[in-house]
Formats: C-alpha cells, sequence, structure tokens
C-alpha cells in the first residue's frame, strides 16, 4: 500500500474478498498465512487511471494441511 501511495495513487478501496475453505479449523491449531500479491492491473476512467491489486493469502494448519484461500482485490486511485 506504501508503494501505491509513493507512485501517486493515495487512496484505496476495498473491492472484495472471495474465501474458499478446505480443511475444518479446530481449537489448539496452528495457523501460518501467506499472503502474495497474484495480479496488478490498470483500467482507465472518467477520473483517470484506476490500479487493481490482487492478494492471495493461504492459511495452513500446524499438519501442512491448506485449510483455507482469500483472495482480496485493492482498487487504487
Amino acid at each position: 500500500m506504501a508503494t501505491m501511495a509513493k507512485a501517486g495513487y493515495g487512496r484505496t478501496l476495498d473491492g472484495g474478498a472471495e474465501y474458499d475453505f478446505f480443511h475444518p479449523v479446530r481449537a489448539g491449531d496452528i495457523l501460518a498465512a501467506v499472503p502474495k500479491i497474484i495480479d496488478i492491473y490498470e483500467r482507465e476512467s472518467k477520473r483517470g487511471n484506476i490500479i487493481f491489486s490482487v492478494m492471495e493469502t493461504t492459511y495452513d494448519n500446524q499438519n501442512g494441511n491448506l485449510v483455507a484461500k482469500v483472495r482480496q482485490t485493492f482498487i487504487h486511485r
């Protein structure tokens, strides 16, 4: 987000999130989250260019099982 602000896109909006669940999470589980940017693209609007960034975060439990995946879209103006 700081990089987008330095590039002149100081406003960020939440564009939504998609959730996929693969394995049950139980009390006492230890989860590890790994976020990564999977896509960045630009669109023109009436007020100028808009940048969309898509981040995917995967969640694994202590046994290495993938329990969830979240894809979030951010809109930068």
